[in-house]
């Protein structure tokens, strides 16, 4: 009898290895433009599977990773989660952001969810819930600050900018604003947010505490993404694939300027907006370096990238995340992007805690036998 319990749980382990390394040899085949999203706060990461799975790993402080109100053990809360470790949020996601100690996502339906310390505009929720609640629907994209402001903008199904939140070092909701509409796409940097019409028209906006700072203000004509690249600086996408670079001053001027024509066309060719860089037509990927003279140049970093953020996440065209586990220190492990990676995991963990119960089990069953 125990040799088949030893043998049983020993073929478990095979099989779960086996299924692990099969699922190596078949990657994921990602396009930058089916990569749903990457969030951080810096500490916490969150990425959405090519499923529409939303895995969470980093820092626990908020609890935004463990979804616990409390623990037995306060300190366990300050323990973070390396991503092997990485724990399911949702299912059928299409976008999350997050903020400093509060993250949102919406869902294939159009439900917007939040969860940690976010500003929920609604009157009766109650505050920091632990797990994902429900805060509207028919919603595209959100974007939240990722400081102390809370400012929260999110793209409604039928085209509307709506805003909320913005009051410093609070979650004091504050009556959504409705911006602007028809629009198809969103941005948010700071306190800035840019918006994208539904004739590629570029906008932007400032807000704080609750209203408007700076009115929605054309930027530039024939534009499809914008996304930061330094402070104050950004880099803007044409639909014929160039890249030109528009500059804000913040608050020195109440309102934005329009980029100057003609654009400053720094690169062409260009596919997608991933992380601070770019990916070309030909799959390459490049950063933004500044060169002795103090020149922006832009630098190859990897052939395959489809996605990158802040050199601490990158995942590639073949399915694979190299997520660094806890700290900087440590280097980057690749990891499959298949979803049933952590069951697998899980399960294996389980063997083997399986395996030495049975071995402690009939040890002692053979010390009594031998008294």
């Amino acid at each position: 009898m125990e040799r088949k319990i030893k043998r049983g749980i020993n073929c478990l382990l095979i099989v779960i290895v086996f299924l692990h390394i099969i699922l190596d040899f078949m990657p994921l085949r990602i396009e930058p433009s089916e990569l749903k999203r990457i969030a951080s706060n810096g500490e916490t990461h969150f990425v959405v599977s090519p499923f529409g799975t939303l895995v969470g790993w980093g820092n626990n402080e908020y609890n935004l990773v463990s979804l616990r109100r409390s623990s037995p053990i306060p300190v366990i809360r300050f323990i973070p989660y390396p991503y092997f470790m990485r724990r399911t949020i949702l299912r059928n996601v299409t976008d999350v952001d997050t903020g400093r100690s509060g993250a949102m996502a919406v869902t294939k339906d159009g439900t917007l969810w939040g969860w940690g310390n976010f500003s929920n505009p609604n009157p009766d929720s109650k505050s920091l819930p632990y797990s994902p609640v429900k805060v509207m629907e028919d919603v595209v994209s959100v974007e939240v600050e990722h400081s102390s402001t809370y400012a929260t903008s999110i793209l409604k199904k039928n085209g509307e900018l709506w805003i909320w939140g913005g009051v410093y070092g609070t979650t004091i909701p504050t009556a959504p604003l409705k911006i602007m509409e028809n629009v198809k796409k969103i941005y948010g940097d700071s306190y800035n947010v840019f918006a994208i019409n539904n004739n590629n028209d570029l906008y932007a906006l400032s807000y704080s505490t609750g209203t408007i700072t700076r009115p929605p203000t054309f930027i530039a004509a024939g534009v499809k993404d914008v996304k930061s690249a330094g402070s104050e600086v950004y880099m803007c996408l044409t639909i014929d694939g160039k890249v030109f670079i528009y500059e804000d001053d913040g608050y020195e001027r109440k309102i934005f300027e329009p980029a100057k024509t003609p654009y400053n066309i720094v690169t062409d060719n260009v596919q997608a907006f991933c992380g601070a860089g770019i990916i070309k037509n030909d799959g390459s990927y490049w950063t933004w370096k500044t060169s002795k003279e103090g020149e922006r140049i832009l630098v190859k970093q990897n052939e395959n990238a489809v996605d990158v953020l802040n050199y601490a996440i990158t995942i590639t065209s073949d399915g694979k995340i190299y997520a660094k586990p806890i700290l900087d220190s440590l280097p980057l492990i690749p990891q499959s992007m298949w979803t049933v990676s952590p069951v697998l995991r899980n399960l294996f963990i389980l063997g083997l805690f399986l395996r030495k119960i049975v071995n402690i089990y009939y040890k002692k069953m053979k010390d009594k036998r031998a008294v």
